[in-house]
Parts: C-alpha cells; structure tokens; sequence
C-alpha cells in the first residue's frame, strides 16, 4: 500500500491499491488486488477483507505479512474475525517502546495489546515479537501476529517477513 505523497520530490499523485502476493523463496506474484478509493479505516478494512476473501477462492492461506501502515486495531480485528494468521511490522508506539524498555534481551516474544483510545475504544490481543535489525546494531525489528510464538521461532518468523518487501521493490 503506497499512500504519502512528497510534491517537493516530484509526488503530486498516489494511486493506493492493496495486493495479495505469493511469496517464496521460488516466487513471487500478485494473486489478487484492488484500488482503495478512501484510505479511511473502514474503507481499508472492507478492501482487505475483500481480497483476502477473493484470494481464498484460489488458494489456501498460510499467513499474511502486512506493512507498517496497516497496523490498525480494526484491521487486527477484521484479520482475527477471518480467521488468518497474520503477521504485521509495528511501529515504534509509546505501549511498544515501554515493553522494549522493560526487556533486557535483544530477542524476545510477549503477550501485548493493540489499543483504539478514541471512541468506541478497542483492545485486541496479539503477540509482540522482538528481534534485532540486520541493518542497524541499535535497533529492533518488532512484528505482531495473532498466533503464539516461542523465541526459537521468531527469528524465522522474522526472516519470512523480511522476504515480503522484495515484493514492493520488485
């Protein structure tokens, strides 16, 4: 999902589509797609769940790996209601940056909740995965799914993940 715009750098325009790619370490390819006319949450939300229901008239889902910007309690909800597993970049919130504060080790797994304050507020339980960053030294890669962890799997957990962005710069 491609959404910011940068008129500074020449970006005046943004189309935003949601895909639905295959990936393995063999292939890659777009199974399904569609254009997001609002990027509102609930207009996401239903696009989502419309590709995802779309996608599964073909193939059987394994897990579902989602960009940063998809990290919505309503989307965790609508995943959780579809019965997917999922897995989705976190960013660096106040909640995550006091749970990273908290651990000593650089690799861990904890229960964690991703919170709506504005009204009607929402709480929806998921696993906090913690794993160092391959790129950086001082910094980690946090990921939430809805299926429990342990941290002898997190850091291949990690590695599929990480796979999924040849898919955006392909």
């Amino acid at each position: 999902m491609v959404s910011r715009i940068n008129p500074e750098r020449g970006t005046s325009v943004a189309y935003v589509f949601v895909t639905l790619c295959i990936v393995s370490s063999a292939t890659r390819f777009t199974l399904a797609s569609a254009y997001v006319a609002q990027t509102d949450t609930p207009s996401l939300v239903g696009v989502i769940r419309d590709v995802i229901e779309t996608a599964r008239k073909s193939v059987s889902i394994t897990r579902i790996y989602c960009e940063r910007g998809l990290y919505r309690v309503e989307l965790v909800d609508a995943l959780n209601d579809l019965d997917v597993e999922f897995v989705i970049r976190a960013p660096k919130t106040r909640g995550i940056k006091r749970v990273l504060s908290e651990h000593d080790e650089e690799t861990f797994v904890t229960d964690y909740e991703v919170i709506r304050k504005r009204v009607p507020p929402m709480r929806v339980p998921v696993t906090l995965v913690v794993v160092p960053r391959l790129m950086r030294d001082d910094d980690s890669l946090c990921l939430i799914t809805n299926r429990e962890q342990t941290v002898d799997e997190v850091v291949p957990l990690a590695q599929a993940y990480r796979r999924r962005w040849g898919i955006e710069t392909w």
